[in-house]
């Protein structure tokens, strides 16, 4: 009879696929793909909503600086600030804060 291969530390956890390990899987850890979805569902309203309000003066690029220059903010304080300073401002892709 044969025994399963051993990773370096003789248990079965290191012979997870690189990608998995890497990535951490989707299953790891709980909720982490409905907060990703989340994320991405506010953040294309967010787009859909200042490209309406915004007309032709939207550029793909500026909203993307200004995103990013925002750093880590919750998805209602990124919106706040995506309509008061983006949104309405003179010279689009302003990056304050």
């Amino acid at each position: 009879m044969r025994t399963p291969p051993r990773g370096f530390d003789g248990g079965l956890a290191d012979l997870e696929p690189p990608w998995r390990r890497a990535l951490g899987g989707p299953f790891c850890a709980p909720g982490r793909a409905t907060s990703y979805f989340y994320g991405y569902t506010r953040l294309s309203e967010l787009r859909k909503d200042a490209e309406k309000q915004m007309g032709s003066r939207f550029g793909a690029q500026k909203f993307h600086d200004f995103i990013l220059a925002q750093g880590l903010l919750p998805p209602a304080l990124l919106r706040k600030a995506v309509l008061e300073q983006f949104v309405n401002s003179e010279t689009v892709g302003t990056k304050s804060r």
